[in-house]
């Protein structure tokens, strides 16, 4: 991922979190729609990255958009072949349909991420998984 990418998506999080935890929602709609216009403009693009759209899904409300937010990050991930991104995408996805109640759907969610973070540095993301499947 190019360097000024990054940057940005880190820096949209970074202000939507703030934005969220102050209970500031017009500045959070306004970093929304840029996130969300930043993913768009890359869709299928050689700029489209699935961290973008794992961010997106991330803040996104509405739990179905989501879903499919995370479904097309980790469509991008696997194209890419990158095993990180497929086991963080995964493990998040899963948080989300637990906390929808689809506990069966989660577990097994959770069990690719697994899969894909065998050999991952990222030990906080391997706990993580490892706690969420015990």
């Amino acid at each position: 991922m190019q360097e000024r990418l990054y940057k940005q998506i880190h820096g949209y999080a970074v202000q939507l979190m703030a934005a969220a935890d102050d209970g500031n929602e017009e500045l959070f709609g306004r970093l929304f729609a840029q996130l969300e216009a930043l993913c768009e403009g890359h869709r299928d693009s050689d700029n489209d990255h699935p961290a973008q759209w794992e961010a997106l899904a991330d803040f996104t409300e509405d739990a179905e958009l989501a879903l499919a937010r995370y479904q097309h990050a980790l469509e991008v991930a696997t194209r890419l072949e990158t095993r990180d991104y497929i086991s963080s995408i995964n493990y998040n996805w899963a948080v989300l349909l637990r906390e929808m109640g689809r506990e069966d759907e989660a577990v097994e969610r959770c069990k690719s991420a697994a899969v894909s973070a065998k050999g991952s540095s990222d030990k906080q993301l391997n706990a993580d998984i490892r706690a969420f499947l015990k």
